[in-house]
């Protein structure tokens, strides 16, 4: 894992850091969440890495934070893909995580072809 330039053991406790929360504790809790399973699934930053400017040590642990990621089918996350997520993905994330300068405005409501705000 890249995030600050640095590569980081992901059984670290510069991720549990990072992410501000336990792995193990977070594994579970993105598999209640989301009614998938870890092994089966793929991490995904509801706000893209992509739109964090990296360059800024802080943004680091907003991009990384428990609340900024979410578990999706591999078919799902390809699809969202760096777009920003949709309302309903960016109300679980903390706001103080957010990237500068993105508003709720900004965000749609949901995208073509989804079942729901939060899934395809």
């Amino acid at each position: 894992m890249r995030v600050t330039g640095q590569s980081v053991d992901k059984g670290s406790q510069q991720i549990d850091a990072l992410v501000a929360k336990p792995a193990e504790e977070l594994m579970n809790d993105l598999e209640q969440a989301s009614q998938l399973e870890v092994t089966t699934s793929e991490i995904d930053h509801v706000f893209p890495l992509a739109i964090y400017d990296l360059s800024k040590p802080a943004n680091a642990a907003r991009v990384m934070h428990w609340s900024n990621v979410q578990l999706l089918t591999q078919p799902e996350n390809r699809n969202k893909n760096d777009k920003l997520p949709t309302k309903a993905m960016a109300a679980k994330v903390d706001p103080a995580c957010w990237p500068d300068g993105i508003t709720e405005d900004m965000l749609p409501d949901i995208y073509p072809g989804w079942r729901t705000p939060l899934r395809m």
